[in-house]
Order: structure tokens, then sequence, then C-alpha cells
């Protein structure tokens, strides 16, 4: 107790005690502490003034590290997400940059094959119409000759189809009729590769004409339906076809399959869907990939040249599948200008 005492009184500023509760000045500790604490002892008030002073000091301090170590805890996360942006802004570099690599095989590659193409096309061609001089126009052979001709077109159309995905070759724009294309190629295509299989077209009328290149987009159309019967498989199904114009907003726009996404508007698209076998993600992820496919072996430019065109265009596109569930392909091409 005596030494509590002490501390006391050397906080109140009363000196040293002695043992029997006296100040060293002689004065009673009663007496002293009245001195101190009474409105004329003003060698009490300092003492505590100045503590009062130290604490709220202290508190100032307090509140003004808190208030950095906040602003330190704000700053550290505002790093943490712009790293994060970075590294996810690199990784889509990278990503860009094997895609131009891609790009860049793949042209090598196709103007080696269409030259070649192109030559045995010609001996094809120059051969057919030999015969057709031969057998003469009322031999019932005519008519098979005539398809070998146009088989022989179309060739000529997927050789530049084949130059359409490493942005080679030359365009030939002009206005278009998205609906005859369709529906031409539609009816024609029912008689080879889509037995089986019930198509059926939503095509909303007075469309406006499309810009564009017509070897290239007949490539996409043929490209598109196809892909849909072939997903069936022998069993057959449906395929819808639809066209119209509508309005897509940017969150719909950021879903294309493309790397420069398109600015929100009003554009002219065209849907192909199927009811086959569908896709699971890691599949759609590479089906626009340089001859991936998983259907037969040797195959796989089909949607590469699709997406090569749509780019071209200045388009976007879009996949929605799952397994089992079947597969839609939404293409966008923007409208001409006013």
């Amino acid at each position: 107790m005596l030494f509590q005492s002490r501390r006391i009184a050397m906080f109140l500023g009363l000196g040293h005690m002695s043992e029997g509760g006296r100040t060293a000045s002689g004065g009673d500790q009663s007496g002293a502490r009245g001195e101190a604490l009474g409105s004329g002892g003003e060698e009490g008030d300092a003492p505590v003034a100045a503590t009062t002073e130290e604490d709220r000091s202290s508190d100032e301090q307090q509140l003004e590290l808190d208030r950095q170590l906040a602003e330190m805890k704000e700053l550290h996360l505002e790093i943490e997400a712009a790293l994060r942006r970075t590294e996810q802004e690199h990784e889509e570099l990278e990503r860009q940059l094997m895609q131009t690599q891609k790009l860049e095989g793949l042209g090598v590659l196709a103007g080696g094959i269409a030259h070649d193409f192109n030559n045995l096309l010609m001996a094809i061609s120059g051969n057919l119409e030999l015969i057709k001089h031969v057998v003469g126009p009322e031999s019932p052979a005519t008519r098979y000759i005539d398809n070998a001709f146009i088989a022989s077109k179309r060739a000529a159309d997927l050789a530049r189809q084949m130059l359409a995905y490493p942005r080679k070759g030359v365009n030939e724009v002009k206005p278009l009729d998205l609906n005859r294309m369709v529906g031409e190629n539609a009816d024609l295509l029912k008689a080879s590769v889509l037995k089986g299989v019930k198509v059926t077209a939503q095509l909303q009328p007075d469309l406006p004409l499309l810009e564009g290149d017509p070897a290239h987009l007949q490539q996409l159309v043929i490209n598109l339906i196809t892909n849909a019967a072939e997903a069936m498989g022998e069993g057959g199904g449906n395929v819808k076809i639809a066209t119209g114009v509508a309005e897509y907003g940017a969150e719909q726009l950021e879903k294309s399959r493309l790397e420069q996404k398109q600015l929100p508007g009003r554009y002219l698209y065209l849907e192909v869907a199927d009811n086959g076998c569908g896709m699971d993600g890691d599949t759609i992820k590479r089906i626009f990939d340089p001859f991936f496919s998983t259907k037969l072996p040797g195959r796989g430019l089909g949607l590469t040249a699709v997406q090569g065109i749509v780019r071209r265009h200045g388009g976007a596109i879009f996949v929605d599948s799952e397994p089992g569930a079947g597969t839609t392909f939404s293409v966008l091409f923007p409208l001409p200008l006013p």
C-alpha cells in the first residue's frame, strides 16, 4: 500500500511520502492532495493537464495511423486488381499471337493448295467440255455433265474460301439478298448432304440488302447448313434456318467468338440450328481452330472459313450448344449505311 501511495503521490506531484503518510515537506497527505486538487493548487494542475494533452495526442496519432493503414489496404487491393487485369491482358495477347501464327501458317498452306487445286479443276472442266461435245446435246449424259460443271464451279469457289480465313484473296463486294442466297443453297443441299434431314426456314421478308462477297457468303451458308446436317448423323433430324434484323447490345456482342467486338446497334442476322448431338464447352472452344473436327478425319476447315468470312465482313458470330441439346450458330452482319 505504501508503494502504491507513493506512486499516486508522485503522479499528483506531491513528492515522496514518509511511512506516516506525510509528504517529505511535512504536510499531511490529504491536505497535500487537497492543495494539489484545489482551485489554487497550480502545482497539482500542471501534471494532469499535461497527461490529458498526451492522451489526446496519442489518440490522434492512432486515428491517423488507422487511416493510413486503411489507405494502404485499399491501395494494395487496387494493385492486386491491376495485376490481375495485366495478367489477363497478357494471356489474351498470347492467345492472339498464337492465332496470328495459325493464320500465317494456314495462309501459306491454303495458297499452295488453292493453286494446285485450280490447276486440277481446269483439267477437269476442259475434259467435261470435250465430253459434252462428243456425246451431243440429246444424250442422257448431258444432264450429268452439267452437274459436274456446277460441281467444278463450286470447287473453284471453295479455293477462294480457303483463302478467306487468312485474309487473302480479293473481295468482290456487292449488294446481296440474304434470303435468296439461303433459299437457293438450302434447296441445292437437300438432294445431297441433307438426306434424312428436314429443313425449315423462317426468313423475315423485306430484309435490307447485305453488302458482301457473293462467293464467300455462299460458302458461309453452305458450311453452316452442312455442319448442322452432319451433326445429326445417319439418324437425320431437323435443321432450322432463320434470318432477320434485330438490336444487339454490348453485353450480347461481348460473347462473339471473334477477337474484335462490334459496337451495339441493329444487325442483319442468320441463324442455323440443329437438334443433333451438341457440344461441350471444351469442344466449343476449338471448333474454329484449323483442321479441328469431331467428324471424319481430314475435315475441319468449314467453320474455320466461316469465322474468317464473318471477320472480313465486320460481323459477329455466336455459338449456343450443350451435349444432347443441339447447336445454334448465329451470324451477324452490319447493316449498310443509309
